[in-house]
């Protein structure tokens, strides 16, 4: 839902947090007024206010497929900002968050991150934008560190379809990251010149893995597609540091389902994968995690709604309700 703009009902009354306005004698916001106009920055109560999102973590549910995650809100920008897009850097990449580019800056921001890595410190910050696109800078950071000791595997563009891991003994017992070229013998020179390009990602790493039962079988398998419904087999596995895979890893991957013993374990099912590091799709490809049709379907008006929250910004992280609509 956050990603979905609307028009507040009128009359509703709700207080949008995210409001700073540049006014005579300061910024003014919702939790105070600095009178003094020559103070450089945003202040609230006459103290320096930050512009960095609170992050929240939000931990993985085996039983609903919900993997572990991080929760971003920013409510505080400078007047003359429109847009935002978030980043999130693990020391080793820093990538756009999935859903969190160019977002309306009014009313504040809510987004989830469904691939931030585990075990290592995650920073993020934004960079805004004016109502011409201009870049006017960026937020300050804030930082927070996933404490998973497990893995998880989810789809790439729905996350919300992900399953709790477990690797075979064979699994990521080798990972080459090649760096393609050949070798040219150049006349009269005593040695061969090589011509190539740079290192790639992991090549055909052993990714296989076991469900021990079937509902988690049927939502791994739904991960490459259904009868009816066709997604592209690009998966997102996040694992402890230890493992040795980048912090969030998005593969590629072929898949055969082996069943182990239906005669002694009926619900277990080994998954012979193999991976090979991909780009991810474009970050802007996102599945929501809330919308207003799971709203609705929750609250009869938005005189409800209105005094169910109090902001739309409250209204946008009550996940509880997500998948409500069906």
């Amino acid at each position: 839902m956050p990603q979905i703009g609307f028009e507040e009902p009128a009359g509703s009354g709700l207080f949008e947090p995210g409001d700073v306005a540049a006014v005579a004698g300061g910024f003014y916001s919702a939790d105070g007024f600095d009178e003094d106009p020559s103070a450089a920055g945003l202040y609230l109560m006459g103290k320096a206010a930050t512009t960095a999102p609170v992050l929240s973590f939000l931990p993985g549910d085996p039983v609903r497929h919900l993997a572990p995650r991080v929760e971003l809100v920013g409510t505080l920008f400078p007047p003359n900002a429109v847009t935002a897009t978030y980043y999130r850097s693990d020391g080793s990449r820093t990538w756009k968050v999935r859903g969190g580019v160019d977002r309306s800056v009014a009313g504040g921001v809510a987004l989830i991150d469904w691939e931030a890595p585990f075990g290592v410190p995650v920073m993020y910050r934004a960079e805004m934008f004016d109502g011409n696109g201009v870049s006017i800078g960026f937020t300050d950071s804030a930082t927070i560190t996933l404490d998973v000791s497990d893995v998880w595997v989810q789809h790439v563009l729905e996350p919300s379809i992900a399953v709790l891991w477990s690797f075979t003994d064979r699994a990521i017992a080798e990972l080459s990251r090649p760096t393609p070229g050949g070798f040219a013998q150049v006349e009269g020179a005593a040695v061969q010149k090589w011509v190539g390009s740079r290192r790639t990602g992991l090549t055909g790493v052993n990714l296989s893995g076991v469900t021990e039962n079937l509902a988690d079988a049927a939502v791994f398998d739904s991960m490459f597609g259904t009868y009816e419904q066709a997604r592209i087999p690009i998966l997102v596995f996040r694992a402890p540091p230890l493992l040795r895979l980048p912090p969030t890893f998005v593969a590629q991957v072929d898949v055969v389902r082996q069943p182990m013993s239906i005669a002694t374990v009926p619900e277990f099912d080994v998954w012979e994968l193999q991976g090979t590091e991909v780009e991810p799709p474009a970050v802007g490809l996102v599945e929501a995690s809330l919308t207003w049709d799971d709203l609705a379907a929750a609250y009869s008006t938005w005189d409800e709604v209105a005094a169910a929250y109090g902001s739309w910004l409250d209204a946008s992280r009550d996940y509880s309700l997500a998948g409500l609509a069906g």
